[in-house]
């Protein structure tokens, strides 16, 4: 049995990786448990490669809209951001908002992506080696910034 502190009071989180031109997220549960996860994409950012199997991309011209719009349809009770971006920009409807260190989330998430799937051909032995990804992974370093959130909380 796994002891949660009384930190974890909201059921459902919303763990963003803000960036200039797309956002990766995930819907998680307090257990840190994924519900779903995906890159919302400013819709002048087209062509982009979108590469995973259950994996969300959304394309908008309203980031915070979409923002707001995944809040409401999971009824999160926290958002949880790193600290890149200043969060002020991102519409989070009033819903209680906390800051994680994202330093080196972006090497981190590397590794997460390649331990979820499996390579496929020499292109993607290639890119495992020197760490690279095929296509965008910012859900995973919002995966990341999730595990960094739960791992100070249980201290």
């Amino acid at each position: 049995m796994i002891y949660l502190s009384t930190e974890f009071t909201h059921s459902v989180w919303l763990v963003l990786d803000i960036g200039i031109y797309k956002t990766g997220y995930v819907v998680s549960d307090a257990s840190g448990n994924i519900i779903e996860h995906g890159i919302i994409y400013a819709k002048h950012n087209k062509g982009r490669k979108k590469v995973g199997e259950k994996r969300f991309f959304i394309e908008t011209d309203d980031m915070n809209e979409t923002i707001r719009s995944l809040i409401e349809k999971w009824g999160v009770g926290k958002v949880i951001v790193g600290n890149g971006i200043p969060f002020e920009r991102v519409g989070t409807s009033g819903v209680e908002v906390e800051e994680v260190d994202e330093t080196n989330s972006t090497r981190d998430a590397v590794a997460v992506f390649w331990k979820k799937h499996r390579v496929k051909g020499l292109r993607d032995w290639i890119g495992k080696l020197l760490g690279v990804v095929p296509g965008d992974y910012d859900d995973y370093a919002a995966m990341v910034i999730l595990n960094r959130y739960r791992e100070r909380v249980e201290k």
